[in-house]
């Protein structure tokens, strides 16, 4: 079982250190961190790093982020691609589970 790490920064000017020291600090090893340099306004399948990511995964692998947001711009953006990544990996070697190491701030 291997945790599988994803980062996304908007511009290459960005940083995504944070994101992969969150990611090494649960257990996601450098060969199995995957990054997207992209704005948001692109889904997140459209991503060439996310495309990698869900084509390496494989049934009993976790995919993790530092924070669902960098999964997708919106709510519906980050449903449909754990609706993805569920039937990619359904396709051949089963479902895997995502996990974000940091949730976002409540809101009121």
């Amino acid at each position: 079982m291997r945790h599988l790490g994803h980062t996304r920064v908007s511009t290459s000017a960005q940083d995504a250190k944070l994101q992969l020291d969150a990611l090494h600090a649960v257990g996601v090893q450098r060969r199995d961190a995957f990054a997207d340099v992209t704005s948001g306004s692109r889904s997140a399948v459209e991503r060439p790093g996310t495309r990698k990511l869900l084509e390496y995964a494989s049934k009993g692998d976790t995919v993790v982020v530092w924070q669902v947001d960098r999964l997708g711009r919106s709510l519906i953006d980050v449903l449909n691609t754990v609706n993805f990544a569920a039937l990619a990996g359904g396709s051949s070697s089963g479902p895997f589970p995502m996990r974000s190491i940091r949730r976002p701030p409540r809101a009121g």
